[in-house]
């Protein structure tokens, strides 16, 4: 197993790396069901707005209607601020570790491994194997590769002590 390893690194995350790996996540996974969501429900508000302003709905159902519409945009609002909340409490999450935890990243023919590097204190942590498989997609952004398997399973890796040959075979894993 140990011959075909084509890539081993180290690495920590910092803030601005784990803050853009994450809203790159979320711009591909997460915003647009979250987009069709804020479309429905401004969708809702103005047909109960319509109802209102014509007459459609009447004396009686009046307050309901503009319970929904109130209802609609507080709907709205939490679909716009929930992911930007997930991502600050993340990052707000790893700037209050005291030491930021390094990780192992290696590469295999068809698989990424992923494993905290033990300190002295800890114990070694079982590492997480995710297959270069086409349940896997591998997004290069500024700074970072971006893993994703099964769309609900991520990591963040920093490419800023990547060399030009070791950046090639990140690209290159899924191919």
């Amino acid at each position: 197993m140990e011959e075909n390893i084509k890539l081993v690194k180290e690495f920590s995350h910092t803030a601005p790396i784990l803050r853009q790996g994450i809203r790159a996540y979320q711009k591909k996974y997460i915003m647009p069901m979250s987009y069709v969501k804020m479309v429905l429900y401004l969708v809702l508000a103005v047909v109960m707005a319509c109802g209102i302003i014509f007459g459609n709905i009447g004396n009686a159902m009046r307050f309901a209607a503009y319970l929904v519409i109130a209802v609609a945009f507080a709907l709205i609002f939490r679909c716009w601020y929930n992911p930007m909340k997930l991502r600050d409490s993340v990052v707000e999450s790893l700037l209050q570790q005291e030491d930021s935890p390094v990780y192992r990243l290696t590469v295999r023919e068809k698989e990424f491994e992923i494993a905290a590097v033990p300190t002295e204190d800890d114990e070694e942590i079982e590492p997480t194997v995710i297959p270069a498989d086409s349940g896997t997609e591998i997004v290069e952004g500024d700074g970072f590769f971006l893993i994703v398997h099964g769309k609900s399973v991520y990591y963040i890796i920093p490419t800023a002590d990547f060399s030009s040959a070791e950046m090639e075979i990140m690209r290159n894993i899924s191919n």
